[in-house]
């Protein structure tokens, strides 16, 4: 069976080590999981959040009023799986949640 673990870890983004707090899966009877005292790559998670600002912003460009300020918000839990570093959007649940703003401006 397994458990659930929270550790801080080492990442490397861009060659700069930073360290972030992670969920990572733990055997029963285990102590800890095999991510101690590794330096995990950030790429997944980046391309994850490329892929999701990539899609959103393709839904506004067909926004028929184009906005002169768009802002999306929304988080992420990093999870170690299988030896990579994930970008986790929705876990135990079926809800995510975007905070989006669309604002226009009057012209003078």
């Amino acid at each position: 069976m397994l458990s659930a673990q929270r550790s801080i870890v080492p990442v490397d983004v861009d060659g700069v080590t930073v360290y972030v707090e992670v969920t990572h899966p733990v055997k029963e009877g285990e102590t800890q999981s095999n991510v101690s005292g590794k330096r995990i790559d950030f790429d997944e998670v980046a391309k994850s959040i490329t892929a999701i600002s990539n899609q959103l912003a393709a839904a506004f460009s067909k926004v028929t009023l184009n906005p002169t300020k768009t802002a999306v918000e929304f988080g992420i839990e990093l999870e170690y799986q299988s030896g990579q570093l994930l970008a986790i959007f929705v876990q135990g649940s079926t809800n995510i949640n975007f905070k989006i703003t669309l604002e226009w401006e009057k012209k003078p």
